[in-house]
């Protein structure tokens, strides 16, 4: 599955000479996931240039997901933009999660060519399944992730950032036994445990999906 990014974000910094860019996409991060930034980052979003800060962050995020859904192209006539749920989106919590939240401000920028469809839920919080073994494996995420509404458009799965890919992939293959089968993905941010030739920069990485488990 192809899951599009916008930038990447480092997580080992050991031996390292960190560049000012390393430093602003972990603050784009700590701006995704509602952590204080300390100091600021410069961050162009389509063509608009940002210093990024603690008091400016809505309107950073504003931006963004304007112009996500500006930019988002397809030849279907709609398409139902998913978020992958964060660890708020539980069964029966209200609408609310974070990422469905930023999936819906995607889909009102679109021009109705995305519409945001709150379809996963997890089983039990996520900060519970942490605390076991194995809780970034797909296979753990997958037994935790239930679908409360089918699609009934192609599906864009959302999230804000990516690690492993495990939650991609879980959510892959719990859509598939309700009959629908996203091919494609969007992220802000993709980890990387080195220091890529341009931290900022749109790219298009094949995930791979392996099989389903049986049992």
């Amino acid at each position: 599955m192809l899951v599009q990014h916008l930038c990447y974000y480092l997580t080992d910094w050991n031996g390292i000479k960190p560049r000012q860019e390393d430093w602003d996409t972990n603050k784009v991060v700590k701006c995704l996931k509602g952590e204080p930034i300390k100091g600021y980052a410069q961050v162009t979003v389509a063509g608009i240039n940002f210093r990024l800060e603690e008091r400016n962050r809505q309107g950073f995020l504003d931006h963004l997901w304007s112009a996500l859904g500006r930019s988002f192209s397809s030849p279907n006539q709609s398409t139902a933009i998913v978020p992958i749920p964060n660890s708020a989106g539980v069964v029966g919590a209200p609408a609310s999660y974070k990422t469905l939240l930023y999936a819906q401000a995607i889909a009102a920028a679109s021009g109705g060519k995305l519409i945001a469809l709150d379809a996963l839920r997890w089983k039990a919080a996520s900060g519970a399944i942490h605390k076991q073994g194995g809780a970034r494996s797909p296979e753990r995420r997958f037994d935790n992730l239930q679908v409360i509404q089918k699609p009934d458009r192609p599906v864009l799965l959302f999230d804000d950032f990516i690690t492993s890919g495990s939650s991609f992939i879980a959510a892959v293959w719990r859509l598939s036994e309700v009959g629908c089968l996203p091919t494609e993905g969007l992220a802000v941010a993709r980890r990387t445990a080195v220091q890529e030739v341009k931290m900022f920069e749109y790219r298009q990485q094949e995930l791979e999906i392996p099989q389903k488990p049986l049992f």
